[in-house]
């Protein structure tokens, strides 16, 4: 898993996709850019809401039980089990 550079995106202008096939079971932070996602007819099945972290200011960012998250299919994973690259 790694950040991705603009020129990996395939179709950036849109963001339809991103080296995949589609965008859909997402998490947006608000109504008004899932609605901008729908509007360019993706994430058909994604939602809306604030996440619930455990513990963010000790990097704890599990879930907590009932986040609207779970709802697309997310599950909970260590937070040592993943590195993210960043590439310049």
């Amino acid at each position: 898993m790694h950040a991705l550079h603009r020129s990996e995106w395939g179709d950036f202008a849109n963001r339809r996709y991103c080296l995949g096939k589609e965008t859909d079971y997402n998490i947006f932070p608000d109504s008004i850019s899932l609605k901008a996602a729908w509007s360019r007819r993706t994430d058909k099945h994604s939602v809306c809401g604030y996440l619930h972290f455990v513990d963010p200011e000790n990097g704890d960012f599990r879930l907590k039980d009932g986040s609207i998250a779970f709802t697309t299919g997310f599950k909970n994973f260590t937070m040592d089990s993943f590195v993210l690259f960043l590439r310049c």
